[in-house]
């Protein structure tokens, strides 16, 4: 769309530096059409394109951001700036998610009809599940309004801390167009991707009303028993007026629904998660983020923004004991060979090359960043893994300043004033690729390498806007306040 503030903002920029507008064209080696465009916001603008305009300009620091600042508002539409809002209250709003909906009433049709909560039914459903030769199987479209969303995520929880034998199978619609939709239905389902037995199929088909009648918001369970009939709950949950739930033993009744639901089943042919235990320390990351630029939302330092030379530092004031519980402990982590931990440090040696090669952006907290610096520890430091010294932290830190500020290099610090991510979520961004969801810290740093692989182009266009348009705009620290703040961490550690 036109962004007739970039227009502005360049014509000015041309007049102060006294480039007749009509010399552009040549000086960027731009048609005249395409510089146009560009000015005007209707194309897009690559980081190659952007360092063009910086370099013809001559743009300082400050320019630079605002002209970045004027290139986002021009690259997405209205659907984007209000996703940008889902995931600030995600990352920064610690209470999304704590208030509990109101126990929904269902009509509920068993030989007769009866009035009971979403509550009844739930422990209706529990207590069969809770039978050591019961199976379930739970079959869901849809559910994203807040409301059953709740409950649903609520009642999953419930039900797979209750028995393993649970497998839930989750069909979701992502849009083409619509990035708030996308946001907020991954941000919904966030808690519950952890669970192994938790699968999402997804297409970018929107459903038609047909189907809305009858599979809108559904969940249909199967709960079967071994030694007795299986028992059946067909749930539907309204937008309006008094959702249902059908309860049976008669199998036929329930073939009806599922043999439609498999019908539906067929355009959700690509599951969400590409891989769950992503191995971080493992090649496949350190390629990725060879041939991408890499953005991490975390509170402090990633392991590939602390410079070999400490590893080795840390490595060298260890007993022979000490040096090998160190080794089985990354060993037993990432399920590696003998020479696990000289293999985590090469690759860790490539994802710190990467950072050199393309833009890497870390986002941190000044309460995380203080935390680093006070313990030597990071957010999810291993257990097993000593904590830096202060000569240790104060070399981080004095490297993580150095890159900060040399203009020349790809890897920006945004630090923010408010604390991030206090569910523990750490979020890594693969520009065009996919995202990589670190989800329980506590695990983490026993060794429990918890995390998600999203291979989906359409979430990391979400979350690299976020971070590259969103975040500088609204939570960070100036450069010059925030190597003030660098500086005193160092000085706290002399």
């Amino acid at each position: 769309m036109s962004n007739e503030h970039l227009y502005k903002y360049l014509s000015a920029k041309s007049k102060e530096r006294e480039l007749p507008i009509e010399s552009l064209p040549e000086l960027f080696e731009f048609s005249r059409s395409s510089l146009y465009r560009y000015m005007k916001g209707i194309s897009r603008m690559s980081v190659q394109v952007q360092a063009e305009f910086v370099r013809v300009f001559k743009l300082d620091e400050g320019e630079q951001q605002e002209f970045r600042r004027l290139v986002g508002l021009s690259e997405f539409d209205s659907t984007m700036l209000d996703a940008r809002q889902a995931l600030d209250s995600f990352v920064f709003d610690n209470q999304r998610g704590r208030v509990q909906s109101e126990l929904t009433k269902f009509a509920y049709y068993e030989s007769d009809v009866f009035l009971r909560t979403s509550d009844e039914i739930s422990e209706q459903i529990y207590s069969l599940v809770a039978n050591k030769d019961a199976e379930c199987i739970v079959r869901i479209t849809g559910c994203m309004a807040p409301e059953m969303i709740n409950w649903v995520s609520s009642f999953l929880k419930k039900l797979f801390s209750s028995s393993d034998n649970i497998s839930v199978e989750h069909l979701l619609t992502f849009s083409e167009k619509n990035y708030l939709h996308n946001a907020n239905t991954l941000i919904n389902i966030i808690a519950l991707l952890k669970y192994q037995s938790y699968l999402v199929l997804h297409s970018e088909e929107t459903l038609t009303s047909d189907v809305n009648s009858l599979f809108k918001n559904t969940l249909l369970i199967e709960i079967r028993m071994r030694a007795s009939a299986s028992r059946y709950f067909c749930i539907s949950m309204l937008d309006d007026g008094l959702s249902t739930c059908l309860s049976t033993s008669d199998k036929n009744v329930f073939a009806f629904f599922n043999k439609n639901y498999e019908a539906l089943k067929v355009s959700y042919h690509a599951a969400l998660l590409d891989a769950s235990n992503f191995d971080i320390f493992g090649s496949q990351l350190a390629e990725l983020t060879l041939n991408a630029n890499c953005y991490i939302l975390k509170p402090n330092c990633c392991y590939d923004l602390i410079p070999i030379s400490v590893y080795h530092s840390l490595m060298s004031r260890l007993t022979p004991q000490e040096l090998e519980g160190l080794q089985i402990g990354i060993r037993d982590s990432i399920d590696a060979s003998e020479r696990a931990l000289d293999d985590v440090l090469a690759v860790l040696e490539k994802r710190i090359a990467a950072s050199y090669k393309n833009h890497h952006i870390d986002v941190n907290s000044l309460d995380g960043l203080s935390q680093f610096a006070r313990t030597g520890r990071t957010t999810d430091h291993f257990d097993f893994l000593p904590s830096f010294s202060k000569e240790e932290r104060r070399t981080v830190l004095e490297y993580i300043k150095k890159r900060s500020i040399d203009l020349n290099d790809k890897y920006q610090l945004f630090l923010t004033r408010k604390a991030m991510l206090e569910k523990g979520y750490i979020i890594v961004t693969i520009e065009g690729i996919g995202i990589i969801i670190e989800y329980d810290q506590d695990d983490y740093r026993q060794g429990i390498c918890s995390n998600l692989f999203i291979r989906n182009k359409m979430l990391a266009d979400i979350f690299s806007d976020y971070i590259k348009n969103h975040i500088p705009n609204n939570h960070v620290l100036t450069t010059e306040e925030t190597t003030a703040f660098l500086d005193s961490l160092i000085a706290s550690l002399s």
